[in-house]
């Protein structure tokens, strides 16, 4: 089983208001779905009951749809009048015969009527489903069902499952578009994978629910507009798992392979309730309009629109101090940086503009400086693979290094909880390395050993534990951690 888990891009210039308004309208639609469908399964019973009930009591009657489908009426139903043999006893006891006589032909009338009736009523008790007064249903055509549809879910996992994809993806398209354009294209992505749904199915009486069809246009969209990005996947099998990463230009057209083929199996076994052919239009249609936006330069345009309008609602101090930077004042930006970094600690765009002014003036203490600060608040957003890619810039021009320990060690923490062990060992390493001279330094050896262990690498593991221990920074809990990851090292 494979699950994505982030990407590399997995942040946005401002807040992604409308996908997230998405979720929240999904989710809002399926709680009140949950509730409406206590009360419609209250009358589907009662009704089913009802027609049950009566068609018990007139065996030979023939059950229309729904009861049909939850009586054994073949087998069940006795012969009509006409059809049954003469019973002997009528000739000796015509007067019992006549109390207990098989019905007319006009009570039979009579009676199916009443069951068909019945049937009816378990019909429409049906059709009060929100699933079906607000799904798609191809035999029905219903044109408001193309865009209501897009809101209803089938259960939670159904729900979370998809609206996780939707961030995952739909984020970085908002930002990219705008929000503007990204509505429309959202809801026309559903449309058309309900249309093209209702081509492969055109006489399915089941209702089409869920928003998959229009997040796999937007899949198919961030194909085209995020070709290279690497998503991270989580992965099980049995009683393994783990995490690796993958570019989407080959992840999401392997998606769809799949999707083509479980379309071809399920069109020739009669389908098993996915909708797989809504997620093939959704995401040759995303291909498709994203294809039209980059071809046509009009992506660029877009995106340079909302990078203007991101940059109109920054302080205007840090406006003018990147239009300094941009003409040979970068002296004079530091220093308006400079204030503003003190004024607003927590700006992540003043330490990036800082960082760019300190590289256009060759001043490396200013600019370590910046990528520690810019690092941490990365971190602080709950952004650590933009702090990673950071890391990596810095790594690339050899200033690594000199990014203060307690930074290192927090985002090589962040790399090992998600699986990077081999990344985080390195960072680990370079930080012992330097020596062991605090307690962060102490965690660092304690980390890294462990992490070789894990590896395999047992000698280094030991050699880098010892040390900890020898550390006069160590701590009682780093000793405990020690203790144990030494005993794990122990021949058996």
């Amino acid at each position: 089983m494979l699950f994505p888990l982030t990407h590399e891009h997995a942040s946005s210039r401002r807040w992604p208001f409308v996908t997230a308004t998405i979720i929240l309208a999904c989710l809002g639609a399926l709680i009140a779905t949950e509730v409406a469908m206590q009360s419609v399964r209250r009358e589907v019973e009662a009704a089913a009951e009802r027609a049950i009930a009566f068609y018990e009591a007139h065996p030979y009657l023939e059950p229309t749809p729904p009861l049909d489908r939850v009586v054994d009426a073949p087998s069940r139903r006795a012969a009509p009048p006409h059809a049954r043999p003469q019973d002997p006893r009528t000739a000796l006891f015509p007067d019992l015969h006549a109390k207990h006589a098989d019905p007319t032909a006009d009570q039979i009338r009579v009676e199916q009527a009443q069951l068909d009736a019945l049937c009816a009523d378990v019909t429409s008790a049906l059709d009060d489903s929100p699933l079906r007064r607000f799904g798609y249903i191809p035999k029905q055509g219903n044109a408001l069902g193309l865009l209501t549809s897009q809101f209803m879910h089938a259960g939670w996992m159904h729900l979370l499952f998809n609206m996780w994809f939707l961030w995952l993806c739909g984020c970085n398209l908002e930002d990219k578009w705008g929000r503007a354009v990204f509505v429309p294209f959202y809801l026309s992505a559903g449309v058309v994978s309900a249309l093209v749904h209702h081509l492969a199915s055109p006489m399915s009486d089941v209702p089409l629910v869920g928003a998959s069809g229009a997040i796999a246009g937007a899949m198919g969209a961030f194909l085209v507009s995020f070709t290279k990005t690497k998503i991270r996947f989580f992965w099980f099998y049995g009683f393994r798992w783990g995490t690796f990463d993958a570019a989407a230009y080959i992840m999401l057209p392997l998606w769809l392979a799949e999707q083509l083929v479980y379309g071809l199996v399920a069109t020739s076994s009669g389908g098993d309730g996915v909708a797989y052919w809504a997620h093939v239009g959704g995401f040759v249609y995303g291909v498709a309009f994203a294809g039209v936006l980059k071809a046509t330069g009009l992506e660029k345009k877009l995106d340079d629109a909302v990078e203007a309008a991101v940059t109109i609602s920054a302080d205007p101090r840090l406006v003018r101090a990147g239009e300094l930077i941009d003409t040979g004042g970068s002296p004079a930006a530091i220093a308006m940086l400079e204030k503003l970094s003190t004024e607003q600690p927590a700006s992540i765009d003043v330490q990036l503009e800082l960082l760019r002014g300190a590289k256009v003036m060759g001043d490396t203490h200013r600019e370590v400086r910046a990528y520690a600060k810019a690092m941490t608040l990365y971190m602080n957003a709950g952004v650590p693979q933009t702090a990673s890619d950071l890391y990596n810039e810095a790594r690339a021009i050899n200033l690594h290094e000199k990014i203060p320990a307690t930074v290192r060690v927090r985002l090589a923490e962040h790399m090992a909880s998600t699986g990077q062990h081999g990344h985080a060992l390195l960072i680990f390493e370079s930080v012992v390395n330097a020596g062991l001279v605090d307690a962060t330094t102490v965690r660092a050896a304690v980390l890294a050993g462990q992490l070789a262990s894990a590896a395999g690498r047992r000698d280094d593991a030991r050699a880098l534990l010892e040390a900890a221990r020898e550390s006069p920074f160590s701590t009682p809990e780093l000793d405990t951690a020690i203790d144990r990851a030494l005993a794990e090292l122990a021949p058996a």
